[in-house]
């Protein structure tokens, strides 16, 4: 829950809503006053993220709210704000919020007045902020149901619908079910997506002196499935348009005593308007239900219509039935479901039980057409789906298991089961094969390899827990994830939330082997005009910031507002509300696409062009407002501490991020480089994949935070999600230097000493040495590769050394190098010129240029940005346009085939659940060092080799 001490409560004997203070905003609203918690009195846990109210998807279009009052009317109680629109104060905005007695929610009303002499059009909505990875809106309607269109920004337009209510439902952890109705209008208006829906009023032309008004009703039943929620829905509409509704029952059985009938994986039921015979695109989805323990299952529907009844199990459908419902109840009958198997699981970690990851992979590719499924059309898809992939274990094909057991009920068919725990252990896989109504055990044994660099702690400097808005993995399964990833440090990066994990680990009894930092990553919503010569406002992208006090009644739990300002004056404001003096900035994902509009990195939000030399002074251009100090700030835009290279388990953006790291280096603006998982869930990012490994004095059992953070600062950090490279220079007076952000001056017989290790199961295929953002060497041939990708033998790929004279370019100037192990980078071009490569040839015609442009990416790109010359049409006449305003995306070593090469077994225990087969991603070897600064140009201090 978000709640804190200041906001506002409003709770009858049903439910409790809270609406946050007007100086305590959240997300997208500039101002509070919007709703940010509603649960039962007795049920699960709150899982709303944000509603607030808005008249378009401009930040001037937000309410601001600026005075409160309570009502009380006999039994009923209101809280009444009133504002404006954030862009034009004229325009007043009233909403009251009113809870009455035995109600199982809110009902809201929202008059907004044209205050101007001008007409305007609005449509008066509230914005439902899912989050992603979180609650899955549902609306009736054909074709929908949980199926909607990618939010287009530059098309807002073509996805306005009517639909008579919007769900918001959460699956794979205890949770509950929202529902929003009209109560002043036949149906709402507005888009559904994923991140966020906009449900409201028709547009509208107001007239000066005129006024609009929204009316509904917000309520939250218990649950996962959307039938409760819907039950509700069709109840308030039948009291307040007079539709009628009926019942529609049934039960489910299960041919085989294989799993629980309650289990909405295992078998759940949707029901649509419609028949058999029509296309699904066609039909109209009412409802959703997981049927209860005796498999009996009964929703509400609207009267007189024809309806399809499916069965899914495993997220497929195994059955459909058509029957027709009048004005009494129906009954569908008794429905037999397929039978499944059980699979027993457990792992043993040198020779004793221990956390671990298991995963199912199919095994040929008649049991992966017949198991890939999607969690109720949402998300990723799975291959098999044994859970949601955003809920607890197991998610997706993979599970944590506990203390190193687990009993699960999968789909028959023929598998791969894997195990791993980390890059410092072995790997186990076992094939089975799963025939219907049977069951099957599989042992799986992992040992621990002599790998983890003496003098270092494993830290995942960026994970995520349910506090997020776009999670909902509970800290307590994200725990244990950790520990099934054999890490010593992990940072909590809630997004604009802190949290604190502490409590849990002593609990959890692992307190003195593992270290929880609280800290968060801010991340901007609310775009704003600070960027010169865009027309479009931004905002600036994900920080995170660490060791920060957890202060549990306050808001944002102890951390400061974060929108609306510049990355200087957020450092300023983070130390103004207790971080150390000591912690650490991040730069995350530094070279990113945009989402829901906005961009994920600062870098790219202000549009550097990494072709062009940094300016040191801002001087009114976006460019330079990387080293610009905002005015009252203590700190430049650029005075962060490190910045994330490698990020996310299928190391997708990495040849960009490394750019942008390169080119700072070749500018003299050194930060220290950083591995980090994003994880937000089990399916997604898995935690600990990538990680940093920080070499330090400081220990676990006798851990100094201080010490800790000042070597990551320094740049002691090698950057893996597998590959381990321990490199010092040694010049020819015997003094030994590593990695870090600190300059020295070599003896001109300098030598590079190389040992890179990896456990057997990890392809270390080349090493690459980087001098000032070029490769200058490659090693390959040299490099040994192990026999048994499951056993303990051939640690050792590299051990060497190679003169440092033979790596540097032209003497004189200041230089930089690094040390790259892992797989070899697939090409990838920089087709918009600015010089952070952005596209693969992902057409695979073995040229990179505009025909490998993907328009379906999540950032939806304009055919116009292809269509160069203007002639209406994308075609080769196009391409003599150099650069390009259409890009994407970056393409990546593909995972192996194979299931006896080592490249396969690597992406087995690697693999992230993705949107299609066609870009199922993995990550691939990659590790890094930090920079050896060699000060070469006889002035004190380096100033990069562009300077």
């Amino acid at each position: 829950m978000l709640a804190s001490t200041g906001d506002f409560l409003l709770a009858n004997d049903r439910v409790m809503a809270v609406v946050d203070a007007l100086e305590h905003p959240h997300y997208f609203a500039p101002s509070g006053g919007a709703l940010i918690d509603l649960v039962t009195v007795e049920g699960n846990r709150d899982s709303l993220t944000h509603i607030f109210q808005a008249t378009g998807l401009l930040p001037r279009d937000a309410v601001r709210y600026t005075e409160h009052q309570f009502v009380e009317e006999g039994d009923i109680k209101a809280l009444v704000l009133r504002g404006h629109l954030d862009g034009e104060p004229r325009h007043r905005v009233v909403t009251r919020y009113e809870i009455r007695p035995c109600e199982p929610g809110l009902r809201l009303r929202t008059e907004i007045y044209n205050g101007t002499p001008e007409p305007t059009m609005w449509t008066v909505s509230d914005g439902l902020f899912w989050g992603g990875r979180s609650n899955i809106p549902f609306t009736p309607g054909p074709g929908r149901g949980y199926t909607y269109p990618p939010l287009d920004l530059a098309n807002v337009d073509g996805l306005i619908e009517e639909t008579p209510y919007v769900i918001g439902t959460i699956h794979g952890v205890p949770g509950s079910a929202y529902v929003d109705v009209a109560c002043n209008l036949e149906a709402l208006q507005g888009f559904n997506g994923e991140k966020i829906s906009a449900m409201g009023t028709p547009r509208h032309v107001v007239q000066p002196r005129d006024y609009e008004v929204f009316e509904r009703f917000i309520g939250v039943v218990d649950g996962a499935s959307v039938g409760p929620a819907a039950d509700l829905a069709l109840e308030l509409r039948q009291q307040i348009h007079g539709e009628p509704w009926t019942t529609l029952s049934g039960k489910l059985v299960l041919a085989a005593d294989d799993g629980r009938v309650d289990d909405e994986v295992r078998v759940t039921v949707f029901v649509s308007e419609g028949t058999t015979q029509m296309a699904e695109e066609a039909r109209t989805p009412w409802t959703q239900i997981t049927p209860g323990p005796d498999g009996r299952f009964s929703v509400r529907v609207p009267a007189g219509r024809p309806y399809v009844v499916e069965v899914r199990a495993f997220g497929r459908t195994v059955l459909a039935r058509d029957v027709r419902v009048g004005s009494t109840p129906g009954d569908v009958g008794t429905l037999e479901v397929p039978p499944a198997a059980q699979l027993s699981v457990s792992v043993t970690l040198d020779g004793a039980p221990a956390n671990a990851w298991v995963f199912l992979h199919p095994a040929d590719e008649q049991t992966r057409e017949a198991v890939t499924a999607r969690m109720m059309e949402q998300g990723v898809l799975c291959a098999p789906m044994l859970g949601s992939q955003n809920g607890e274990s197991p998610a997706c094909n993979r599970l944590i298991a506990r203390n190193g057991a687990f009993l699960l009920t999968v789909p028959p068919g023929h598998y791969d089961v894997y195990a791993a725990a980390g890059p410092f252990r072995t790997i186990a896989r076992e094939p089975v094969r799963i025939q219907p109504a049977t069951s099957r055990s599989v042992s799986l044994a992992l040992s621990s390899l002599p790998l983890r660099p003496a003098g270092s702690l494993a830290a995942d400097l960026h994970v995520h827990g349910a506090g997020s808005f776009d999670a909902s993995i509970s800290p307590s399964e994200q725990l244990e994830a950790i520990l099934a990833s054999d890490l010593d440090i992990a940072i909590i990066s809630d997004h604009n939330v802190v949290q604190d994990y502490t409590a849990l680990a002593r609990t959890r009894g692992v307190q003195e082997r593992l270290r929880l930092i609280s800290g968060i990553e801010t991340t901007g919503l609310i775009l704003f005009d600070y960027v010169p010569g865009v027309s479009f406002p931004k905002v600036i992208g994900h920080w995170s910031f660490w060791s920060l006090p957890y202060v549990p009644d306050a808001p944002y739990r102890g951390a400061p507002w974060d929108q609306l300002i510049e990355p200087g004056t957020l450092f300023t404001r983070m130390y103004e509300a207790g971080m150390s003096e000591h912690g650490l900035i991040q730069l995350n994902h530094p070279w990113s696409v945009l989402e829901v509009g906005r961009d994920l990195a600062f870098s790219s939000a202000i549009g550097l062009d990494a072709t062009r030399p940094l300016t040191s002074d801002y001087d009114g251009t976006a460019a330079s407002l990387f080293n610009r100090k905002p005015e009252g700030s203590r700190f430049r835009n650029s005075d962060y501490h490190v910045q994330e290279v490698m990020s996310g388990t299928d190391n997708a953006r990495y040849q960009a991020y490394r750019a942008f790291w390169f080119y700072l280096l070749n500018q003299g603006v050194i930060r220290g480089g950083t591995a980090s998982s994003d994880s937000h869930g089990l399916a997604r990012n898995m935690v600990g994949s990538p990680r940093s490994i920080v070499f330090t004095r400081t220990t676990v059992t006798d851990f100094d935070e201080e010490v800790f953070n000042a070597d990551i600062r320094a740049g002691h950090v090698l950057g893996t999600n597998g590959p381990i490279i321990e490199a010092s220079l040694i010049d020819g007076e015997g003094k030994t230097f590593r990695p870090s952000v600190n300059p020295f001056t070599p003896g001109s017989d300098a030598r590079l000493r190389l040992r890179v290790t990896a456990a057997p199961w990890v392809p270390v295929e080349e090493i690459r040495i980087v001098v000032d953002g070029s490769v200058r060497r490659v090693l390959s041939a040299e490099l040994h590769h192990p026999a048994d990708p499951f056993g303990k033998d051939g640690l050792l790929r590299y051990e060497g050394e190679l003169r440092v004279s033979e790596l540097l370019p032209a003497a004189g100037k200041d230089a930089w190098i690094v040390i790259e192990a892992g797989h070899p980078l697939v090409p990838n071009a920089d087709l918009d010129c600015n010089g952070i490569p952005d596209t693969g040839d992902n057409n695979g015609d073995g040229v990179i240029d505009w025909r490998d442009v993907d328009r379906n990416l999540d950032e939806v790109i304009d055919e116009k940005d292809l269509d160069t010359d203007g002639n209406g049409k994308i075609s080769s006449a196009d391409e003599p346009a150099r650069c390009k305003t259409a890009v994407g995306p970056l393409q990546d070593p593909r995972p192996g085939t194979d299931r006896n090469e080592p490249r396969y077994h690597f992406a087995a225990v690697q693999q992230i659940a993705a949107a299609s087969l066609i870009r199922m991603a993995s990550g691939y070897p990659t590790a890094f060092t930090n920079p050896f600064l060699l000060d070469l140009d006889g002035v004190a201090g380096f100033r990069g080799p562009q300077q």
